[in-house]
């Protein structure tokens, strides 16, 4: 489905691999990015977050939902490519705000904001929250 003919308020699939999922949030105008408990080879964990690009730099969105409940520990090869690689093309399409929804796994939920220390060379705000409706009324609130 084409997320940007879309007119309805409800989430749109835009990419489902066994990662997890992207969705556009036309009612919030924000990217959603759902993880699974399966861990995975890192070329399908980058392929998802590869589209998460897609309607940042599509449709000129800032924000962006990570719900990181289910996701398993991550190979530190993958905090690399995203500090390098990933986090800058995301910053020049337009992420300025990011709201995380905490990991389950104690050992995700240590690297999650390891990972997280790092932005700060970057002009993005990023929150961790414990309960999803509070993540999202704060990133629903950023301009």
């Amino acid at each position: 489905m084409n997320a940007s003919a879309s007119t309805a308020s409800e989430p749109v699939p835009i990419f489902d691999n066994a990662a997890g999922s992207v969705w556009f949030v036309p009612s919030g105008a924000y990217v959603r990015l759902n993880w699974s408990s399966d861990p995975v080879p890192s070329e399908v964990w980058r392929q998802l977050l590869e589209q998460v690009l897609v309607p940042l730099e599509g449709q000129s969105w800032s924000k962006l939902l990570g719900d990181q409940r289910m996701m398993p520990v991550f190979a530190t090869e993958n905090q690399a490519w995203i500090l390098i690689d990933w986090l800058p093309r995301a910053v020049r399409a337009g992420l300025h705000y990011g709201a995380i929804v905490a990991p389950q796994n104690v050992m995700t939920r240590l690297e999650t904001a390891a990972l997280l220390r790092e932005f700060n060379t970057y002009p993005l705000l990023y929150r961790i929250f414990a309960d999803e409706a509070v993540a999202i009324n704060w990133l629903m609130q950023q301009p």
